[in-house]
């Protein structure tokens, strides 16, 4: 197969995420629509619409490609590309009405994330990022902060509620953070959090047991800006990881503590 401009593949990722974010925007009154819910999670009915609504977007351009998303996958054996969607990522603080949510959408090509979007409506905000692109805020280039010491960061993070992210060490990992760091801060949308690292709005963002489709498409986005972007598989749960991202001087001073907190460390 010949190989695609990544810059082709993030126009459809474009689209996708646009048409996606715009159909729960249009629906904010449907937001407490559910299909299930547990202690700390829901799955909603938009869920599954926005979804579908992407997978017909990349069909349509591209229709022998594979697709791995929250609601559900369209595998297609040996094919080099798949896609990876969030249709909607920080789903409680959308059900809440709280506007700190977006839809996501990358591509990979031999499990390399080459092109990557994330949409978020509520404030318009469209971040961007194509292999040997710069990535982009509205179409605007964008970068990461260059903040070298943890004392000065200000840090987005999230705290999974599995008990193996709850007890020690991850759990201690986070109270370290607390007092180390100027900051922390936990909105509830891994994909966000990611992008507003590589915007240069903070200075790093780490978590545990993240799915794929939380940080493939932000995770190219912020190291296009300019971040270190790292993932540890978890070797007991497929597509979940633990991720770090910041600039390279950060990075390398978060790196021991974030390793520090792995359950399986």
């Amino acid at each position: 197969m010949t190989a695609i401009n990544p810059k082709q593949l993030l126009q459809t990722a474009q689209r996708a995420v646009s048409l996606a974010a715009a159909h729960a925007n249009a629906n904010l009154h449907r937001r407490e629509e559910s299909l299930s819910t547990d202690a700390h999670d829901i799955k909603l009915a938009l869920d599954v619409e926005c979804q579908a609504l992407i997978e017909t977007c990349i069909h349509e351009s591209f229709p022998e490609h594979a697709i791995l998303g929250e609601e559900g996958a369209t595998p297609k054996l040996d094919m080099p590309y798949e896609w990876i969607i969030d249709p909607i990522d920080g789903t409680v603080n959308f059900s809440h009405g709280f506007p700190y949510w977006c839809s996501s959408v990358a591509v990979q090509y031999h499990g390399k994330t080459i092109a990557g979007a994330v949409y978020a409506p509520e404030t318009d905000e469209l971040f961007s990022a194509a292999l040997g692109e710069p990535a982009c805020h509205n179409g605007t280039p964008i970068q990461a902060t260059h903040s070298p010491h943890i004392a000065t960061a200000m840090v987005l993070t999230g705290m999974n509620k599995q008990r193996i992210y709850t007890d020690q060490p991850a759990f201690s990992t986070f109270s370290q953070l607390a007092n180390q760091a100027q900051k922390i801060r936990i909105s509830g949308a891994a994909a966000l959090d990611l992008c507003q690292v590589a915007a240069g709005r903070c200075d790093a963002f780490l978590e545990y047991g993240l799915y794929v489709w939380d940080f493939a498409a932000a995770g190219l986005i912020a190291q296009q800006a300019g971040a270190l972007f790292t993932v540890q598989p978890d070797p007991a749960l497929p597509h979940r990881g633990a991720v770090l991202c910041a600039n390279p001087d950060l990075h390398a001073e978060l790196e021991p503590l974030w390793k520090e907190g792995m359950p399986h460390a």
